[in-house]
Formats: C-alpha cells, structure tokens, sequence
C-alpha cells in the first residue's frame, strides 16, 4: 500500500470516528465477539490478541469467512484477509463501544478498488441496539434546505457533519426556535463543534451561552465519563418532543389546541427562562 493510500485511510478512520464518538477516546482492538449494526447487520467479528498482533476471524453477510492476523499500525490494526475468490485491505480501530472496520476490496494484483471502501460499525455480542424510529431520514451531504421536522427527527443519528450541514440548511426562522430549548440546543452545539465546521451558524447559537466549543466537547466527554450522558439525553428526548410540537404548530400543520397550546407555553417559558448551555453542562458535571 502506498502513503497516499495509507493517508487517504487515517483520514477516512478518523472522520468516521468522529462520527460516531465525537467526545470518546479511541482504544485498542480488544478480543471478543463483535456483530455489525447498520450496515455491517449479519456480519461478525472474533478478535483474540497475540502480543500486539489482532487474529481471528470476520464472517461476512453472505457467511463467508476469512482468518485475521492484522499488524498494529498507528490507533488500529490492519493487514489482508483472503476471502473465498477475493482479497480485502481491512483496519479495525478500538473504540468504547465497539470497533469500527474500513473495508477496502483488492483486484487481483492486490490494489485497491476505488469507490469499493466501506466503513462498517461493530459493537460487542450481546449488546442491545435500539432501533432507528420511523421518520429518521439519511443526513445531508451537500448543503441544501432542510426541513425543520426532519432536523429534529434526525439529527441525532447524523454524523457530526450531517448536524452541521443540517443546522444551517434550516430556515433562519427555525433556528432560534431550537435555541429556545437549551438541553436540544447543547446536543445539536455538541456535534456541530465535534464535526471540525465552524460556519457563522455556529457563532450566532453560541451566543450569549458564555461557554466554546471546546468546553461543550469537554462538558460531554466528562458527561460519558461519570456516567450522567444517558440523564442528559433523557432529557434532550423529553425537550425534542415539545420542539418537534412547537414546530408543527409554527407551521400549520397541526392546529390542535391540546398539542398548540402547552407547546407555546413551553416555548414562552423557555424564552423568559435564559438557561444556557453553559449551565445545562454545569447541571451534568
């Protein structure tokens, strides 16, 4: 493998990690008995260690199997598997929850195939994946408008790119209204600031919260630490659904008085309130 190739790999490793655990330190591949969620679903991945070389085994979709015996290079471990007529460049990077595995198919003289990578997302046997509820939509790629139902609906399964692209693709009118929601407001602050954009968004939300971007990444990271992150996303869950009301009624499309009418005392509660995101982290230190 040539440096380019390697180069153009750590980028990929690491855009992904920061997608998937913006505030989470990387650790080494441990052993065990990993499955693949979302699109790795059907896949495993049995890891032992020998001194500081990774073997094992990985089952594809198709319950094709190849041995492991990857070298540690840099935060992963990589080296070839032989599938069944087929060769893949593989590196799998530690991560709290699991691992991640970019997967580069090889032709038959053993270079890569453009456009063939694949990033897949393994996590422990026995580990409870929730489902992705109805109404999630793909995060956006390019910068185009973004519905405000969608954003709400979604942002938290978007990678922090997706977050960043997403909130400034929302309509100028819509973003103050998720500011009004100050736990929301921190999740969405969290990903924008993990995402490595700084778009003049940004500077208009954090505003007045007298805290950066480094201390909400630091304020989440220490969330994850002392076990308080599942208390505040309880709490970003219960803010988002009387957001995602709020909204709808903003918009007409519901008039229901029993939805309108505490959605709007909430919002007005929330904008004579002044709670910050600096003091929603102090709240979860």
């Amino acid at each position: 493998m040539d440096r380019v190739f390697r180069t153009l790999l750590a980028a990929l490793a690491f855009t992904v990690l920061g997608a998937l655990a913006p505030a989470a330190a990387q650790t080494s591949v441990e052993a065990g008995s990993f499955i693949g969620i979302g699109e790795a679903e059907g896949m495993r991945i049995v890891t032992e260690r020998e001194g500081e070389r990774v073997t094992g085994r990985i089952d594809d979709v198709n319950g094709k199997s190849a041995a492991l015996d990857l070298t540690p290079v840099g935060r992963g471990s990589e080296g070839i598997v032989e599938f069944p007529g087929r060769q893949v460049f593989l590196t799998l990077i530690g991560e709290p929850q699991g691992m991640i595995a970019i997967a580069l198919p090889l032709d038959a003289q053993g270079e890569p195939l453009p456009g063939r990578d694949r990033v897949l997302a393994f996590v422990p046997e026995g580990t409870e994946v929730p489902r992705i509820p109805a109404g999630v939509m793909p995060a956006p790629t390019t910068d185009i408008f973004v519905d405000p139902d969608v954003f709400v609906r979604s942002y938290q399964y978007w990678p922090p790119d997706g977050v960043a692209r997403g909130y400034v693709g929302l309509e100028a009118r819509f973003r103050p209204l998720v500011g009004l929601y100050p736990v929301v407001l921190t999740d969405v602050l969290w990903k924008i600031c993990s995402s490595g954009q700084r778009p003049p968004e940004l500077a208009e939300a954090l505003r007045g919260h007298g805290v950066t971007c480094e201390q909400i990444t630091r304020g989440v990271e220490r969330m994850q630490q002392t076990g308080r992150f599942s208390l505040f996303k309880r709490e970003v869950a219960s803010e988002l659904d009387i957001l995602l009301n709020a909204i709808q009624c903003a918009r007409g499309y519901t008039v229901l008085p029993a939805v309108c009418e505490p959605a709007a005392r909430r919002t007005s509660e929330a904008a004579v309130s002044l709670v910050t995101v600096g003091a929603v982290l102090a709240r979860y230190r």
